[in-house]
């Protein structure tokens, strides 16, 4: 069952929210309206700077010239600190330009305290660029070996979203898991 709430996101301690003004380190700024119109977006992954739009062979040649290692699925390609290391991101394109883009939060770890660090890193970096009203969605997804539940937080201005994904698996496909990914795309 899916079900779209629409919601200021008020988590008092990961977030802190002005209703009309910020406090950002001692300083009162406006909050962007709805309707700002939308910077051009960015996402770091590692040491990387990410833009929607830019050309395929730059992109991958950055990354492995920055001593990264990407592995590729189909037509998304990950990056990793090095080879049979967890993914730290990923990239895909879309007619030789760069259409999509994933930080991952998570860690190897799946205890509460790391997933709930995760979480909130990811809510900082969407805060750090002044995006503070969010809509959530949630989604189920059930089969024989296991469960998702997904949260998708898509915060104003800017096209960015984070996605929580609660993974519960039959142990011989892995346990569960959290992963937490911030992602930039293209909208379609």
């Amino acid at each position: 069952m899916r079900k779209v709430v629409y919601v200021f996101l008020l988590a008092g301690s990961l977030i802190n929210i002005g209703f009309g003004q910020s406090q950002t380190k001692g300083k009162t700024s406006k909050v962007p309206s709805l309707s700002a119109s939308e910077p051009e977006e960015t996402l770091q992954i590692g040491d990387l700077i990410f833009r929607l739009g830019m050309p395929k062979d730059a992109v991958l040649a950055s990354i492995v010239s920055h001593g990264y290692t990407v592995s590729r699925a189909g037509e998304t390609y990950f990056i990793s600190l090095q080879r049979q290391s967890p993914s730290i991101g990923g990239v895909a394109f879309r007619n030789g330009k760069l259409s999509w883009i994933q930080r991952s939060w998570s860690t190897a770890k799946t205890d509460d305290v790391s997933a709930a660090g995760s979480i909130y890193a990811a809510l900082s970096s969407a805060t750090e660029r002044n995006r503070r009203y969010c809509f959530v969605d949630t989604n189920e997804t059930v089969n024989s070996s296991g469960d998702t539940r997904s949260i998708q937080l898509t915060c104003v201005p800017g096209r960015s979203y984070i996605r929580i994904d609660i993974v519960r698996l039959e142990q011989a496909q892995g346990g569960n898991g959290v992963d937490v990914s911030e992602i930039l795309s293209e909208q379609d």
